[in-house]
């Protein structure tokens, strides 16, 4: 980060605001709103245990782009190029308790596979034991598109997955919440149809409920 971007990060200093909204208010961005609108989604909410709830969002930006980012790429890197035209991206849905707990919206044909990628990343970098057993229990939807093991560990060892996985790791990452059943402008989210796994620090294991 050079000394321009740091002092636009941190006090706000030297951004280009007629590029910000351009990009916002851009057509693209319109067509962007409008496909959320017709979209079937999954939520997905990644925890972090942060000593302190309270404090301002420092870490907002930096989080906010390594998941969309790693999103993004993992889908560049694992799909074909006809599946990665086709697919949906990630959207933001909600960061509560200060910057601990953040919830996205997905495709639930891709929820699984990113889930993969989160767990084995967190590990990886974590030193933490096998998630073998955990993984396995939550391949249940044979529909969905499966994402090999050896294309997913290729990704996970990319430069920019080390750059991300190791700095997103200081946050402790606690739990992961999946909430299974269909998100869309005439659909509910369900609290019967979640999955959560727990990233057990202290055993260095997750656990599933």
């Amino acid at each position: 980060m050079n000394h321009k971007s740091r002092e636009e990060y941190w006090i706000g200093k030297g951004i280009n605001y007629s590029q910000l909204w351009e990009d916002y208010n851009h057509h693209d961005g319109e067509e962007y709103i409008k496909k959320f609108n017709t979209l079937i989604l999954s939520l997905l909410k990644v925890e972090f245990d942060l000593p302190n709830i309270n404090e301002p969002l420092f870490s907002h930006e930096a989080i906010y782009k390594s998941f969309k980012g790693l999103y993004h790429d993992f889908k560049e890197f694992c799909l074909t190029k006809d599946e990665y035209n086709n697919s949906k991206p990630l959207f933001l849905y909600s960061i509560e308790r200060g910057s601990a707990d953040w919830s996205f919206l997905l495709d639930p044909n891709m929820i699984f596979n990113f889930i993969n990628l989160l767990v084995s990343g967190f590990f990886y970098y974590g030193n933490k034991k096998d998630n073998k057993k955990i993984l396995d229990s939550l391949k249940h939807d044979k529909s969905a598109k499966t994402i090999p093991e050896e294309k997913i560990n290729a990704f996970i060892t990319q430069p920019n997955s080390k750059i991300i996985f190791e700095n997103l790791d200081k946050f402790h990452p606690k739990k992961i919440i999946i909430k299974t059943k269909y998100f869309s402008k005439h659909a509910t989210l369900s609290r019967e149809e979640e999955i959560t796994i727990y990233f057990d620090n202290e055993n260095n294991k997750p656990t599933m409920l």
